[in-house]
């Protein structure tokens, strides 16, 4: 636990301590180039790492790209056979993957008016739990959020372009689809209801039998009891933020005015996830996954209205630290996921 608390602290630091746009670039740039070394050259390290090792070195004897765009996310399987034709070792894998995540996770992050510290508050969860074990949803997210960058700016072929390309990591991007007609809107329950109603059936379509696998799996459970100890602290973690949104919607309007569509939209979203739980607790995980990125960055706007209602406040930065810290601490202590995944941690450099 020692070596991922001290890395988050160190992150948690500087998220405090930069404030200029200039710092938190730099800032930026020197922690994704660690992270890219720390995640990209693990050995051993994150609970899928075995998996996707055993795939990696098994499933791809057939030189030719063609071959897999008729087959399941057939993005992830060009990644695995661009290393493959470059004749590398599956850590290079992990590499490229981490670069991607990472460009993406950074880009996002600098939405923000604490870039750094969103950086930081991400660590525990979306980049150690997700990006260090979860390969494929980790670069699905990771093209989520630069479909939510598109949402921001109003652009609304590139939310849906974007949503497509994650979707080829995994299919369950499809059901974000919906917001690509939300872009740009005003938000309001009839059009979310109308975007839901005209692009939900085309995501259930484009999921293709991947929809059947996730009713079999999640609802009816025919392949056995599904379930994630860990999914509901997650997702409270997640919704926490947005409930705090909802008590200061005019000021997050006023502060945040282009921010404030994605904020809204990623708070309802969140908060409409709660009926999964009760169906499966492992589709309530991989959901809250998806959104928690939104989520840790509605956290972040929120804590620096609230102390001063008519300008931005750094001063509540720390809350948001010291509940992911929390996060942190609890799950090393009480998870023996933690303990059989990531601990201890091992590199291929050393």
């Amino acid at each position: 636990m020692t070596v991922y608390l001290s890395i988050f602290l160190a992150m948690a630091f500087l998220g405090l301590m930069v404030k200029t746009r200039g710092q938190q670039d730099g800032a930026l740039a020197v922690v994704g180039v660690f992270l890219l070394l720390f995640m990209g050259t693990r050995n051993d390290t994150g609970c899928d790492f075995r998996a996707y090792s055993a795939r990696f070195m098994n499933l791809y004897h057939d030189p030719s790209y063609l071959s897999y765009v008729t087959q399941e996310e057939p993005g992830f399987h060009w990644l695995n056979l661009l290393v493959h034709d470059l004749g590398l070792s599956y850590m290079w894998l992990n590499v490229f993957g981490s670069l991607i995540f990472l460009v993406c996770l950074i880009r996002f992050v600098r939405l923000a008016p604490a870039p750094m510290l969103l950086m930081a508050i991400m660590f525990p969860v979306v980049i150690l739990q997700l990006g260090m074990s979860g390969l494929r949803q980790a670069l699905a997210t990771a093209f989520l959020l630069q479909a939510m960058i598109s949402f921001v700016h109003v652009r609304r072929i590139n939310v849906g372009l974007w949503i497509l390309v994650a979707a080829q990591f995994h299919h369950s991007a499809y059901l974000f689809l919906p917001l690509a007609m939300m872009a740009g809107r005003r938000f309001s329950v009839p059009m979310a209801v109308a975007a839901v109603a005209f692009l939900g059936p085309a995501s259930v379509f484009l999921l293709g039998d991947r929809a059947d696998v996730y009713s079999d799996r999640y609802v009816e459970q025919i392949y056995g009891e599904n379930s994630s100890g860990g999914a509901v602290l997650r997702y409270a973690l997640a919704v926490l933020p947005c409930v705090l949104f909802e008590f200061h919607t005019k000021r997050m309007r006023a502060l945040f005015p282009k921010l404030y569509p994605l904020l809204r939209v990623s708070s309802l979203m969140t908060i409409a996830l709660a009926p999964i739980g009760l169906l499966s607790t492992v589709a309530l995980h991989r959901m809250t996954f998806y959104v928690l990125p939104v989520d840790l960055l509605i956290f972040i706007c929120t804590v620096m209205t609230m102390p001063k209602p008519k300008v931005l406040s750094r001063e509540w930065l720390y809350a948001p630290a010291g509940v992911l810290l929390t996060y942190l601490v609890g799950w090393f202590t009480l998870s023996s996921h933690s303990t059989i995944c990531y601990v201890p941690y091992e590199s291929f450099l050393f």
